[in-house]
């Protein structure tokens, strides 16, 4: 099912904070605070960065989560460290947190 995502109130142009969720080929789940920018009522970007944990799970898994929260803790804990395990969901094929508002699950087709 598609979704327009000015119906929720993201407006194409503007930019947002999410947390990026992702999890490695070994199951060992990471979060990331990213910058978000709507590109149109059904697109999403955000700049990755070379080096990194979130960037190399979805080079591998080809899976990531992006979860619109406005869980301040969350956002500090996913800047200097990883979150607790108890933060995510019980899913076992991906990284879902459970203080979210929203989330949108992407799957890369490159």
């Amino acid at each position: 099912m598609d979704i327009d995502l000015t119906d929720i109130g993201i407006e194409e142009g503007q930019k947002y904070e999410g947390i990026y969720t992702t999890m490695s080929k070994d199951g060992v789940k990471n979060a990331a605070p990213i910058g978000i920018v709507c590109k149109g009522k059904d697109k999403l970007g955000c700049r990755l960065f070379v080096g990194t944990q979130t960037l190399k799970n979805i080079m591998e898994t080809r899976r990531y989560v992006v979860n619109i929260t406005f869980d301040p803790i969350n956002f500090v804990n996913s800047t200097i460290g990883n979150l607790d395990i108890e933060e995510f969901t019980d899913d076992v094929d991906i990284a879902i947190l459970k203080m979210q508002l929203l989330w949108v699950k992407k799957w890369l087709w490159i």
